[in-house]
C-alpha cells in the first residue's frame, strides 16, 4: 500500500515539476507532495551509500555556515534562501534513497508525456494570444501569461515557465536517439526544435547543439563508442540539423532576420541587465574571495526588489554569495557525480549504462544553460541534480548484490 502511494505521488510530482514549474497555483501542492513522499520514503527505510552522505554533510555544513555569515552581515535574503540551500536538498536526497531499477522505464514515460503536454500548452498559448481569449495558459500562469508572448506580422515570439523543462528533455531525447537509435525519439526532437525556432528560444537551440559533443564525450569515456563512430555521428547530426534549418528557413524566411536580430544584434532588457550584473557581482566577490558575501546578499546592482539577492548569472552569483570555497564544493560534488556515473556506465553495459550516460548528458546541458538563468536554484528543477545521485546510490555495489541484474535490458 505504501509503495503504491509512493509511486502515485511520484508520478504527480514529476509531472508538476516538469510540466508546470513556477506556476503560482501549484507551489504549495508541490511542497505538500514532496513532504508526503519524504514521509513515505522514511517509513520504507531508504538506503544511502556513505560516500554520498559525506558529500551531503559537507555541502550542508557550508550552507549553514554561509547562512550564518549572511545573518551576521544582515543580508536581506539570508534566511529566505534556506529552502533552496538546505531544506530542498535534504528532501530530494532522502527521496533518492528509495530509487529502484524498475522506476527507470516509468520515469522515461513521464518524460514523454511531459514533453507532449508542454508543447500542447505552447500551442494553446499561441492560439489564445492570436484569437484573444483566456484559456489554459492564463489559468496556470495568471496575469504573467500576457508578458510571455509577442505576436507580430512576420513571426511569433513566446515563452512560459514550462518551456525551461525542455532544456533537459530536449537533450535527453537527442542523446537517447544518438545512443540507442530509437526512431520514436525523432518525433520529440523535431517537436522541440520546431517550438524552439518559433518561440525564438536561443537557450533551447544552443542546448540541442551542445548535446551532441557532450554525449559523444561521455560515450567515449564510458567506452560505449569509439572515435571512428563518433566522427560518423557528428557528421550525420550536422547534416540532419542543417537540412532541418534549411527547410524551416525556406518556408519561413522571416525567421532569418528574427534570429539574426536575437543572436547577434540582441538588445533585450534581460541581456543589458546581465551586462550590468557581471561587474557588480565580481566586485562583491573580490571583497571576500574565500567565503563570499554570505547567503541572501545583494550587490550594488539589484535585479529584483522583491528578491534583491537573485541574479540571472547563476554561477557568478554563487561566487558572490559563497566565495571560492563554496563554489569549489559544488563543482567537486557534481564532478564526483559525473565520475561515478561514467564509472557505473562502464561496469553496466546495456540499458542501464546507456541510461546513465543519457541522464548525465541532459543534466550537464541543463547546468550549462543555468549559467545565465537561475533554473537550478529552484524547487522545480533541483531534481535534475538529484536524479543522477539516485542512480549512483542504487548502483553502488554495497547495496546491489546481484550485479547481473544490472546488465539486463528492461
Amino acid at each position: 500500500m505504501y509503495q503504491f502511494l509512493f509511486q502515485i505521488f511520484s508520478v504527480i510530482l514529476w509531472l508538476s515539476l516538469l510540466v508546470l514549474p513556477t506556476a503560482p497555483m501549484l507551489k504549495f501542492p508541490k511542497v505538500a507532495l514532496l513532504i508526503g513522499l519524504v514521509s513515505l520514503v522514511v517509513y520504507l527505510k531508504p538506503k544511502f551509500h556513505k560516500t554520498l552522505i559525506w558529500y551531503l554533510i559537507v555541502v550542508l555544513l557550508y550552507a549553514c555556515f554561509n547562512t550564518l555569515l549572511g545573518v551576521l552581515f544582515n543580508n536581506p535574503g539570508a534566511l529566505r534562501v534556506i529552502t533552496v540551500t538546505i531544506i530542498w536538498p535534504i528532501l530530494f536526497f532522502i527521496i533518492s534513497g528509495y530509487f529502484k531499477l524498475e522506476y527507470i522505464s516509468k520515469i522515461e514515460n513521464v518524460f514523454k508525456i511531459s514533453t507532449l503536454v508542454i508543447i500542447t500548452i505552447c500551442i494553446f498559448q499561441l492560439s489564445e494570444e492570436f484569437y484573444q481569449y483566456k484559456g489554459i495558459s492564463n489559468y496556470f500562469f495568471g496575469e504573467d501569461s500576457k508578458s510571455y508572448i509577442n505576436i507580430e506580422k512576420s513571426y511569433a515570439s513566446f515563452s512560459n515557465p514550462a518551456m525551461a523543462s525542455l532544456l533537459f528533455l530536449g537533450p535527453f531525447f537527442l542523446s537517447r536517439f544518438i545512443i540507442e537509435k530509437r526512431k520514436s525519439d525523432l518525433i520529440y526532437i523535431l517537436l522541440i526544435l520546431i517550438v524552439s525556432f518559433i518561440a525564438n528560444r536561443r537557450g533551447l537551440l544552443l542546448a540541442m547543439g551542445i548535446t551532441i559533443p557532450v554525449v559523444l564525450i561521455f560515450m567515449f569515456c564510458s567506452k560505449i563508442i569509439n572515435l571512428q563512430n563518433s566522427i560518423k555521428i557528428i557528421f550525420k547530426s550536422i547534416v540532419v540539423i542543417g537540412v532541418f534549418v534549411f527547410i524551416l528557413l525556406y518556408f519561413y524566411p522571416e525567421l532569418q532576420y528574427n534570429f539574426q536580430n536575437r543572436f547577434f544584434d540582441n538588445k533585450e532588457a534581460s541581456n543589458i541587465e546581465r551586462t550590468k550584473q557581471l561587474p557588480a557581482l565580481l566586485e562583491g566577490f573580490f571583497e571576500n574571495v574565500l567565503f563570499g558575501k554570505g547567503a541572501g546578499a545583494s550587490a550594488r546592482v539589484i535585479r529584483s526588489y522583491e528578491q534583491p539577492w537573485s541574479y540571472e548569472l547563476f554561477y557568478i552569483s554563487i561566487l558572490f554569495h559563497q566565495g571560492i570555497i563554496g563554489f569549489l564544493i559544488y563543482v567537486a560534488s557534481f564532478g564526483s557525480v559525473i565520475f561515478y556515473t561514467i564509472k557505473f556506465a562502464r561496469q553496466n553495459v546495456g540499458f542501464i549504462g546507456n541510461h546513465l550516460i543519457i541522464i548525465i548528458t541532459a543534466s550537464c546541458v541543463f547546468l550549462i544553460n543555468s549559467a545565465t538563468n537561475p533554473y537550478i536554484g529552484k524547487l522545480d528543477y533541483m531534481w535534475i541534480i538529484f536524479y543522477p545521485i539516485a542512480l549512483i546510490n542504487f548502483l553502488n555495489k554495497s547495496y546491489v548484490k546481484n550485479n547481473s541484474l544490472l546488465k539486463e535490458t528492461i
